[in-house]
């Protein structure tokens, strides 16, 4: 019988460095049915001398270079649209994967015909040294929606991301987006069409060494008006349920199992930028403008009292 095909696309840009060790590790998977997609973003260094190479040596690769940098989402998204297998993942220039990962993920989405997305154990390797990531409880696991969502937002983490998905997932969810955090927005997206399967194994290896400023650089955006992950998705979340097809009683679950972990940080975060616009050393109009900023990028604070205790403050 023969392996379904797994497709799996690597986004590069001058990615030299460690690409020959990760591009080796995806080439080593005991699966051996693999469609393996090069995306170079015109890259000016060795990065198109060592695709080139590896491609005459494994006819399982595809290498494209754009004429010019066409930006990392864009990239991601150029990867993704050019999959043929059932099965789907990214991979970063400077993952390590285990040769046993692609088979691990693989059957773990085969033993559970509902589940979007399958990931493993994660070392997370840091500027201050290394450390096990284990993502997600085991509700991540639920045919509930809900259950699932609320474990969902208890973990912060989101390099799940460079796990094995459905191809019929990807097209489901779409492109990907440019703003900061668009990983775990996508992968809440992934959580909302199905379960997560979780290998209980370390098979994988993750840099994790860029900073915000970083990112910026390679230019992801900020969300116009959000703050940080947690909020942006408390203002979207039943949106992006809507566009999922959910709605009814079930969306009503969801988005109770998730307010309820959410709201108290939501309102302690509040309570601290209250606290600071009153304490600033600026005039009352200045604070009152960023009062009502802060109400249009939290919407809940519209029914705190704190919000509406300080304003009056302000204005009498």
């Amino acid at each position: 019988m023969t392996e379904p095909l797994v497709s799996v696309a690597m986004p590069l840009y001058n990615a030299a460095a460690h690409l020959e060790t990760a591009l080796a590790l995806v080439r080593s998977q005991t699966w051996r049915n693999l469609d393996i997609i090069l995306c170079d973003n015109a890259s000016t260094d060795s990065t198109q001398e060592i695709c080139e190479r590896a491609a005459r040596e494994d006819s399982r690769i595809r290498y494209v270079r754009h004429a010019q940098n066409i930006g990392p989402t864009a990239n991601f998204n150029h990867g993704a649209s050019m999959k043929r297998g059932e099965f789907f993942m990214w991979a970063a220039h400077d993952d390590e994967k285990a040769p046993e990962f692609v088979a691990e993920t693989v059957a773990a989405l085969q033993r559970n015909a509902n589940a979007a997305m399958a990931c493993t154990w994660t070392t997370l390797i840091t500027r201050e040294g290394e450390q096990v990531h284990e993502p997600y409880s085991a509700a991540i696991s639920s045919p509930r929606l809900d259950e699932r969502l609320a474990a969902f937002i208890a973990d912060t983490q989101c390099v799940a991301f460079y796990g094995l998905y459905r191809s019929a997932v990807i097209d489901s969810i779409g492109p990907m987006d440019d703003w900061l955090d668009n990983d775990r927005r996508y992968l809440f997206k992934a959580a909302i069409r199905g379960p997560f399967q979780v290998v209980p194994k370390l098979l994988f290896r993750f840099r994790w060494l860029n900073a915000s400023d970083d990112y910026a650089a390679r230019g992801f955006r900020m969300r116009p008006g959000a703050a940080d992950f947690d909020l942006d998705l408390y203002r979207y979340f039943p949106r992006l349920l809507r566009e999922a097809g959910v709605s009814g009683e079930e969306a009503r679950r969801a988005i109770d199992a998730m307010r309820a972990p959410m709201k108290p940080y939501l309102d302690r975060r509040a309570a601290w930028l209250i606290a600071r616009t009153l304490d600033a050393k600026e005039r009352r109009s200045a604070k009152v403008r960023r009062l009502i900023a802060f109400a249009r990028q939290y919407p809940p604070m519209l029914r705190n009292r704190m919000f509406w205790g300080a304003l009056r403050r302000l204005l009498t």
